[in-house]
C-alpha cells in the first residue's frame, strides 16, 4: 500500500532518537499520526482509519440487512402446509443476519487501547486485556488477517506466550519480497510510538 512507504510523521514534529527502551522511556509520551491515520496517544482507541476497512464494515451491514429483509418477507409468505420449512428458513436467515450485524460491530470497534490500567486488544472474535507488565514490545509484523490474506500489521510480542496480532492494524501485504520489507520497515516507526508510551506508563 502506498501509505505504507510515506513516512510517518509526528503531529508535534518530533522525531524518534532512537528504538531501544531506554531512549523510548526516557522521553513523554506525544500524539503521533502513523500509517493509514492511527494516533498513538494514552488512554484513547487506535486503529486504522483505511477505505477498506470501512468498506468491510459497511459490507456486513448491508449483508445483515439483507437477511433481515428475507425475514420479514418470509414471515409475510408464511402458512400452509410449508410453515415448519418455512421457520426454519427464517431461524437461519435471522441467525445470518445477526452474525453479519456482530462481525460489522467487531469490526467497527476494532483497536488497541493503552492506558496506566493495562493494554487492551479487541479484535473481530474476542477482548484480550493484558497488564503493562505482561508486554515485551510492539513489532512490525506478517500475520492472516482474513482468509487467503496475509497483511503487514503490528503484533503485541508478550514476556510469555505467543505473540498477538493487532488486527484492526494490519495493511495489505506487497507481492514481492521487496516490498514486504518496504512494508514492514513502514511499520517501525508506529512500533517505536506504540513501545515509548509503552515504556513511558510502565515507569
Amino acid at each position: 500500500m502506498s501509505t505504507l512507504q510515506e513516512k510517518s510523521t509526528l503531529v508535534d514534529g518530533a522525531v524518534l532518537s532512537g528504538r531501544d527502551s531506554g531512549s523510548l522511556a526516557a522521553e513523554a509520551p506525544v500524539r503521533y499520526r502513523g500509517p493509514a491515520g492511527i494516533e498513538v496517544a494514552p488512554d484513547v482507541w487506535m486503529r486504522e482509519d483505511g477505505t477498506g476497512r470501512a468498506l468491510a464494515v459497511i459490507l456486513s451491514g448491508l449483508a445483515s440487512l439483507i437477511f433481515s429483509a428475507f425475514v420479514v418477507i418470509g414471515l409475510s409468505e408464511a402458512g400452509g402446509d410449508a410453515f415448519a420449512t418455512v421457520i426454519a428458513v427464517e431461524l437461519s436467515f435471522g441467525l445470518s443476519a445477526a452474525l453479519f450485524a456482530a462481525i460489522a460491530v467487531r469490526m467497527a470497534r476494532a483497536g488497541l487501547r493503552i492506558s496506566a490500567e493495562g493494554i487492551c486488544l479487541r479484535g473481530m472474535v474476542r477482548t484480550r486485556r493484558l497488564s503493562l507488565a505482561e508486554v515485551d514490545e510492539f513489532v512490525p509484523g506478517t500475520f492472516s488477517s482474513v482468509p487467503l490474506r496475509s497483511e503487514i500489521g503490528v503484533k503485541v510480542r508478550r514476556r510469555e506466550g505467543r505473540d498477538l496480532d493487532i488486527w484492526a492494524m494490519g495493511y495489505g501485504a506487497p507481492a514481492t519480497e521487496a516490498g514486504l520489507e518496504d512494508g514492514l520497515a513502514a511499520m517501525r516507526p508506529l512500533c517505536d510510538e506504540l513501545n515509548r508510551l509503552l515504556f513511558s506508563l510502565r515507569a
